[in-house]
């Protein structure tokens, strides 16, 4: 599975893309909303753009990332009912709303992919070496009195490595740095054979994919987020550097006073609003705070940097069969507390699962459908603090599963006999035909990982049998 994927990485020649200067669409690429089609969302990735991006293309209101600085800025003052005094005060404390960003992503050593550019606080951008495929997703199926025909619909996939990232500032202390990393490869070889003549077959879209996403802090020196995949002697390792200057505790906004804010859990910032909203003159989860005093933004300031600590997370799965290490999976990273890490390493493909029949007084006709399934690792965790009981170390809740997906067997279903049509005189008769389909039937298992676990600790284990006297044990470890 994920082996594929990388040996596919493997041949990529050394390449540096320059990030846009101007938020890139979500549409165009999978690091910011996933994948069209079947394939409509990541496997295990949840960045704060895709709900935005749900808001902006079909939910009621919503903040909209690919607006520029000044429809964002109206958008705000719409919507938060401002005055014009407000919006000033807004826009004078926006005063460097560019951030100077860098990515690398190494392969063994070796740079697979990369870029420098500009980003705009709070908007989302991306860069990455990429490109899309046109696949055959479905059929949509027409009937009339006595005809039918079906029309092919077609559906882009991501190929190649797509990074995603939003900068929000910390005050006096850095920049927030949620990031997406997408990895892909598509493989059409294989066909459905639906078992049924009057639509023609259509390829199995498998997807192979690698996953990884989390919010760190970036303050002058490279942030390194280590992974390494279950192909024994694959490493990776994406570094994110931000080069802007470390925001201001405050800033002076008119006769107010700012304090940008990060994006903050929304546990943590429903406490935080609870215990200034008194002292607040205005403000927006998704930028400033402005006060009327100094002293009290000054303090709210220091309560938001002090939100973002940030703890060292290692992470292990292995699974084991016969007394031997097969595959593990391990990442490094220094993560921000009570944001997740997110990631997946394995195979998406789709599969015929059903058919929907579609009758008219002297036509007939069945229209597949398909179900799409993932085989592989995929999990996150929390970090809760940055001490335990042992002394220094890493404490997390964590949430992990491994899914073992296939095809299956196919069964050829009969869905209708020969029926002859009443004809008018002199008229050829009328038939309709033996109507049969192929139907497949998926297997799915499951193995879940969920509790609380400890730098140099007792592991979560799990061990599954295959029914024929094999089992496989799966253990998942914070390791030093």
């Amino acid at each position: 599975m994920t082996s594929t994927i990388m040996l596919f990485f493997l041949n990529l020649c050394l390449f540096v893309c320059v990030p846009p200067q101007t938020p890139v669409p979500p549409q165009a690429t999978q690091a910011v909303r996933g994948f069209d089609g079947p394939f409509d969302y990541w496997v295990a990735l949840e960045p704060s753009w895709a709900m935005d991006w749900y808001e902006e293309s079909g939910g009621e209101g919503g903040w909209k990332p690919s607006l520029g600085l000044e429809e964002r800025n109206q958008f705000l003052m719409d919507g938060n009912q401002w005055t014009l005094d407000q919006l000033k005060a807004w826009q004078e404390a926006q005063v460097d709303q560019n951030v100077a960003w860098a990515w690398k992503l190494f392969r063994n050593g070796e740079l697979q992919a990369g870029g420098n550019g500009q980003a705009t606080a709070g908007i989302f951008t991306s860069g990455g070496m990429s490109a899309s495929q046109n696949v055959l997703v479905d059929f949509d199926v027409e009937i009339a009195q006595a005809s039918s025909i079906s029309s092919p619909r077609i559906a882009q996939v991501g190929v190649g490595v797509d990074l995603g990232v939003k900068f929000s500032p910390v005050p006096g202390k850095g920049w927030q740095a949620e990031f997406a990393l997408v990895m892909s490869k598509v493989d059409t070889s294989e066909e459905i054979d639906f078992g049924y003549s009057q639509i023609g077959n259509k390829p199995r879209i498998r997807i192979g994919l690698f996953e990884i996403g989390g919010t760190t802090l970036l303050a002058g020196k490279p942030q390194a987020i280590h992974f390494q995949d279950t192909e024994p002697g694959n490493s990776w390792e994406l570094r994110l550097q931000c080069q802007s200057p470390t925001p201001n505790l405050v800033s002076p906004a008119g006769d107010f006073w700012c304090v940008n804010a990060p994006d903050l859990p929304a546990k943590i910032w429903d406490q935080f609003l609870q215990q200034y909203k008194g002292d607040l003159a205005w403000g927006n989860e998704h930028g400033s705070l402005v006060f009327s005093d100094e002293n009290l933004a000054r303090l709210a300031a220091q309560a938001l940097a002090n939100q973002c600590q940030v703890s060292a997370a290692a992470l292990q799965l292995g699974r084991t069969q016969q007394g031997t290490q097969t595959e593990r999976l391990v990442f490094r990273g220094n993560l921000l507390v009570g944001y997740p890490i997110r990631f997946a390493s394995g195979l998406s493909f789709d599969a015929l699962v059903g058919w929907d029949v579609d009758v008219a007084s002297a036509a007939r006709m069945a229209d597949p459908k398909f179900a799409t399934y993932f085989s592989g690792w995929k999990g996150q965790a929390v970090m809760v603090n940055t001490s335990s009981s042992r002394g220094n170390g890493t404490s997390g809740e964590v949430d992990f599963s491994v899914m073992k997906a296939e095809v299956g067997e196919s069964r050829v279903v009969k869905l209708a006999g020969e029926l002859a049509l009443s004809k008018a005189e002199d008229a050829p008769p009328l038939v309709l035909g033996l109507e049969q389909v192929r139907l497949e039937f998926p297997l799915k298992r499951r193995l879940s990982f969920v509790g609380r676990l400890i730098t140099g600790g007792p592991p979560l284990e799990m061990t599954g049998s295959n029914g024929q006297g094999e089992s496989t044990q799966y253990s998942l470890r914070f390791i030093p």
